[in-house]
């Protein structure tokens, strides 16, 4: 998505490991974001129902056509289900779904990607430890000085093992079919990998991801941020005021990529008019100006816990939406 002009002061960042921390943004000059348009409001809200989704993997599951909760019925008729997978073999588990939306006007292959279940895995499972990127596995063939969260990429991969063959179908099956790549929460971070890997070879996804945390370094962001920018796909990073999870892992080490769609309303439901485009990788006016040590000491876990499910709908309920 391309990005529109910020009016802003960039004398200081704020998005250092201090910074992460304690959260420095706006202490140094105001700023003015455009918002996002009433159909880029109405197009993230679907895809928020769409992650919602695939919390039913694997359990109660999605069965054919297109069955699950309640959380289903929007998309039926009209989407297919293809296969759902699980992968447990890290702490960093993948699990989500492989679908067709036939109806008319939306018409693509949707590979979308579930986050964990709990937000105490997070702090449990979480670990800073990077590895080289691309692997041997990855279809990525120039990145020098790239290195990703290991946990994610390992998770990727195993993942990847299990639906890359019906991917490759369906784009036959449905060449001008569009493709849609999302994730909410852990399953957002592998949607970044998968979605670097399409795009590498030379398939044109649109990307989005809610609650994200970091993948990479600052060499993985740049080099995202370039195949985003060389194939022209839209992609959006979306975040939420108070969610401490698109703030980790801290430390100079990590760096987000750009195209960051900032929700600054609390609680549900939010308006076009909260939603704001933030500037390049890091903006202090946005997600990574809050720290993560004042979301969770002065506004709570509960309330840290809301803000990460809370994406237009609550994201991770479908289970319980019987």
């Amino acid at each position: 998505m391309p990005q529109a002009p910020v009016e802003k002061s960039d004398e200081v960042s704020a998005t250092g490991f201090f910074g992460g921390l304690f959260g420095l943004g706006n202490l140094f000059g105001t700023s003015k974001h455009f918002t996002i348009s009433e159909f880029q409001f109405e197009h993230l809200e679907e895809l928020a129902l769409l992650n919602n989704i695939a919390y039913c993997v694997p359990e109660p599951g999605i069965t054919s056509p297109f069955n699950c909760t309640r959380a289903c019925e929007f998309f039926n008729p009209g989407v297919e289900i293809i296969t759902t997978f699980t992968n447990t073999e890290y702490d960093t588990s993948c699990t989500g779904y492989l679908a067709v939306d036939h109806r008319p006007g939306f018409e693509r292959i949707l590979l979308v990607f579930r986050g964990t279940n709990s937000m105490t895995n997070w702090y449990t499972n979480l670990d800073t430890i990077q590895e080289s990127y691309p692997s041997n596995n990855t279809e990525s063939t120039v990145c020098p000085g790239c290195y990703v969260h290991r946990g994610f990429l390992h998770s990727y991969l195993a993942s990847k093992m299990l639906y890359m063959d019906y991917l490759l179908n369906l784009t036959q099956m449905y060449p001008d079919y569009d493709m849609l790549v999302s994730g909410h929460s852990l399953g957002g971070a592998i949607a970044v990998l998968a979605g670097a890997d399409l795009l590498n070879l030379g398939f044109y996804p649109e990307i989005t991801t809610f609650g994200q945390p970091r993948v990479g370094n600052t060499y993985f962001a740049d080099y995202f941020d370039y195949l985003v920018m060389k194939s022209g796909v839209d992609r959006m990073r979306v975040t939420h005021k108070s969610d401490p999870v698109p703030q980790v892992p801290l430390g100079a080490l990590w760096r987000h990529s750009g195209d960051e769609i900032y929700i600054s309303k609390g609680p549900l439901s939010p308006t076009p008019e909260d939603c704001y485009i933030c500037d390049g990788q890091e903006d202090d006016d946005c997600s990574s100006g809050q720290g993560i040590v004042t979301t969770l000491a002065f506004q709570g876990r509960e309330i840290a816990y809301r803000a990460h499910v809370e994406y237009f709908t609550r994201v991770g309920l479908c289970r319980f939406q019987i």
